[in-house]
Formats: C-alpha cells, sequence, structure tokens
C-alpha cells in the first residue's frame, strides 16, 4: 500500500511517496540524516527574499519548472491584482488552460505563500473584474476566464527577458 509522508525541519523538507517498506526500513536513517543537517545548518540558511531590485532578472527558460509564485518573482506580485494575473499566467502557460475558474485562481494564488494575502481572496472579484476591464482577462461565463492574448504576448516576453 502507498504511503504519503511530509516533514519539515526548519528550512529543511521532505516529501516522500511509495512502498510503506522504505518508511519502516530506510525511514529511520534518512530522518536522522535530516535532523543532522538541521543541526549542522541551524538557522544559517535563510529563505529567499526577492528585492524589487531583483524583479525582472533572471528569465524563465523553462516554464514547464515554474510555479505561480516564481512568475510573481518575475512580473510582480507585491499587489492582489499581480498575483491574480500571475497564476492566471501560471494556469495558461505552464498548465496549458485555454480558460480557468475562479476556484483554480484562488488556488493558485494560496500557493504562492510569500505573495498571498487572505484578502486577496476577499476581494476577488474586484481583482478579476479590475483585470478584465485592463484587457488582461477575459471572462468567459460566469466565474470562467482566460487570459487576453495581448495579455499572454506581454507576459510571455517579460517572463523570458
Amino acid at each position: 500500500m502507498p504511503s504519503k509522508l511530509k516533514i519539515k525541519v526548519g528550512l529543511i523538507e521532505v516529501d516522500y511517496e511509495g512502498e510503506e517498506k522504505f518508511l519502516k526500513e530506510e525511514f529511520p536513517q534518512l530522518l536522522l540524516a535530516v535532523t543532522k543537517l538541521h543541526k549542522e545548518l541551524g538557522n544559517t540558511i535563510t529563505p529567499p527574499q526577492v528585492a524589487p531590485s531583483e524583479k525582472g532578472k533572471a528569465p524563465i527558460t523553462d516554464l514547464g519548472q515554474a510555479s505561480t509564485s516564481t512568475i510573481a518573482q518575475k512580473i510582480g506580485g507585491g499587489s492582489g491584482p499581480e498575483l491574480v494575473l500571475a497564476a492566471s499566467t501560471y494556469l495558461t502557460l505552464v498548465l496549458n488552460k485555454d480558460s480557468f475558474t475562479r476556484k483554480e485562481i484562488t488556488e493558485e494564488i494560496k500557493k504562492a505563500k510569500a505573495f498571498f494575502k487572505a484578502n486577496y481572496v476577499s476581494n476577488l472579484s474586484t481583482i478579476l473584474k479590475r483585470l478584465c476591464a485592463n484587457g488582461k482577462l477575459n471572462e468567459l461565463g460566469s466565474e470562467v476566464y482566460s487570459l487576453n492574448e495581448s495579455a499572454k504576448t506581454a507576459l510571455t516576453t517579460q517572463l523570458n527577458a
């Protein structure tokens, strides 16, 4: 029977999905190694921070490896509309979706933990209306959206700059 396990010790994170046999036989050694590494590193490692001056650097050369968070770092994610646009870009360019729902947008902005604020969800209707009015998104139906073609072109250029 497959098992799933996720452990986080400080900034060190281990995800495992597989056979239970590994958990019984090999996992204790892995846990000791992670604990030892955490003690050795202590708080010397800090999570990456994206300074405003870094925005616009380092092109995303492999969109398959991109996430909403990496796109937000590149195009900006400091506001609700910017993060929703980053999520829409991810859904369109990485997942190859022609359209996406409000629910999918909500799930994606929540994944970008460094940028996400709870009030973005409560203000999502306003954010979506603004992005549609500004020509960034198209409203295809009730709570169904797509990235505008001109916005898609501009964002692709920005991601690869």
